[in-house]
């Protein structure tokens, strides 16, 4: 398994997965082709796909770089983290975690933070503490 930076030629499998995650929204495909070009031009946003040996992208996490008060200094938010659920409980999710502990390393970042409801036993295993409740607003 190798784990990489997205390319664009992943769009359409991501896209799959994508729809697989989302709970809360219906993805869109429109915004996706407008979204997903921006994200992959984007320095201060990670997205990280999964391969197997033949190239299927497995699984993906998507990370963005911020700047905070709090934290004095940069964190890293993890927005997505996704696997395809016929190839969970192989690794793969943790590979993508620690990929993005080495990019959140590299950049500087202070912390890494994910807000989760339906993963909340997953993170505590790489060393993710709970420390917040999750609001949001729709716009």
């Amino acid at each position: 398994m190798v784990i990489r930076a997205a390319q664009m030629a992943d769009r359409d499998r991501l896209f799959d997965l994508l729809c697989q995650f989302a709970w809360s929204a219906t993805p869109n495909r429109e915004a996706f082709d407008v979204g997903f070009p921006a994200i992959m031009a984007d320095n201060n946003t990670y997205l990280r796909v999964a391969c197997d040996e033949t190239g299927m992208v497995l699984g993906y996490s998507l990370a963005v770089l911020q700047w905070t008060l709090y934290a004095n200094g940069q964190i890293i938010l993890l927005q997505e983290l996704m696997v395809a659920p016929e190839h969970r409980r192989r690794g793969i999710g943790m590979k993508l975690i620690a990929a993005l502990t080495d990019d959140a390393r590299r950049a500087g970042a202070k912390e890494i933070t994910v807000a989760t409801r339906r993963a909340k036993e997953y993170y505590p295993r790489f060393g993710f503490t709970e420390i917040a409740g999750y609001f949001k607003m729709k716009l």
